[in-house]
């Protein structure tokens, strides 16, 4: 099972941002936008619950919801966002089959 922190790291380097950025407080859309794909990414590659990804980002577990609506609401009405997840998915998806 994948862990939250790799879940980061792995989307971080995607968006071409830091780790550390997914658990810092900067809203700027270029570094928001991936923390919530992230968040996303938490919620479906993982069993853990909101609140226990909230700790893995510093966040309020409401905070991890609102990330997740967003995320699930965007990708039905952006394509380019819809491909990130979908490839981000894909590469949670060949991690979990290597352990």
């Amino acid at each position: 099972m994948l862990r939250i922190p790799e879940i980061q790291e792995k989307v971080a380097k995607y968006f071409g941002v830091r780790p550390k950025s997914m658990k810092g407080k900067k809203r700027v859309r270029n570094i928001a936008r991936p923390r919530q794909v992230a968040m996303y990414l938490c919620r479906k590659c993982t069993n853990k619950s909101f609140t226990q990804i909230a700790e893995q980002f510093n966040r309020d577990h409401t905070t991890i919801i609102h990330g997740c609506q967003t995320i699930d609401s965007l990708i039905k009405t952006d394509a380019e966002l819809a491909d990130d997840v979908n490839r981000l998915i894909l590469l949670c998806q060949q991690d979990q089959a290597k352990e």
